[in-house]
């Protein structure tokens, strides 16, 4: 029997309140038909489905939700749900034109024009997102980081002081992801268990324990690789400019990458492994 034709239920009226995008997770979770146009909206459906399915079959005792888990992990809507964490490939490219346009500016113009040019960029990307009706977390989160270089920079009066923030934060990133696998919490395997409403019985798997303990480690030192070439260079005395060049390259390239091996290797953990 579909959702449509329990009784007491109506088409025109959403089950769970209110909420935007319910109704199409309603349908896909009854295993309709349902292809938003957006993405990243697909995306959130497959995911929130996912999740409702795994919870039913926990409180049902109903069997192992296994083979849910490899059904989201192999859909595009999965990849999609994972990149939308990080702002999706708009908010990816947004994130970096403040950055880009102040060491422009600070080539063409000098110190204080750049700073000004740079936080204009993060509130132009902050108010055309909320302009459009978009979520303006990324871009706020964004302009927070590029007030805080602005004052930096202006209080130092050095245009390589604007770097020094993102340094110590990927520093902050570096540290806490080694310690999440010394306490026996790796920071990918939580993520993962988020995002499939696995939750955390992952963590009674001692493959996938292992697995997502050595993920973890491969995102700290990448990080900490990053940070200490920008660190390295920012005390060797390099130029703004330079800095400037190496935060962008050393940025969401190899972070993307990393997302790929991530979700390659759990991918294949799970769909290689026979169901129960």
């Amino acid at each position: 029997m579909s959702a449509s034709e329990q009784p007491g239920s109506s088409a025109g009226a959403p089950r769970h309140g209110h909420v935007p995008g319910d109704h199409l997770r309603d349908r896909l979770g009854a295993d309709a038909a349902a292809d938003p146009a957006d993405p990243i909206e697909a995306a959130a459906v497959a995911v929130e489905a996912g999740r409702r399915r795994g919870a039913e079959a926990g409180r049902t005792g109903s069997g192992d939700v296994e083979p849910t888990l490899k059904e989201m992990l192999a859909s595009d809507a999965f990849r999609q749900d994972v990149l939308s964490q990080i702002g999706g490939w708009r908010g990816m490219a947004e994130s970096a034109v403040p950055v880009l346009v102040f060491i422009v500016a600070n080539m063409l113009t000098g110190l204080r024009p750049a700073i000004w040019c740079s936080v204009g960029a993060a509130l132009a990307i902050a108010a055309w997102r909320l302009v459009r009706k978009q979520s303006p977390r990324q871009a706020l989160n964004g302009l927070f980081g590029i007030a805080i270089a602005a004052f930096l920079a202006a209080r130092t009066g050095r245009a390589e002081a604007f770097y020094l923030p993102g340094i110590l934060l990927g520093l902050v990133y570096a540290v806490v992801f080694a310690g999440s696998t010394l306490v026996r919490w790796p920071l990918v395997g939580v993520a993962w268990g988020f995002l499939t409403g696995a939750g955390t019985g992952w963590r009674r798997d001692r493959r996938l324990l292992r697995l997502f303990t050595w993920l973890t480690v491969l995102w700290a030192v990448v990080w900490a690789a990053r940070i200490g070439v920008q660190a390295g260079m920012y005390l060797a005395g390099a130029s703004a400019t330079a800095l400037g060049v190496a935060r962008l390259a050393l940025g969401y390239p190899p972070l993307i990458a990393l997302l790929a091996v991530t979700i390659w290797v759990v991918r294949r953990q799970h769909l290689d492994r026979p169901s129960s």
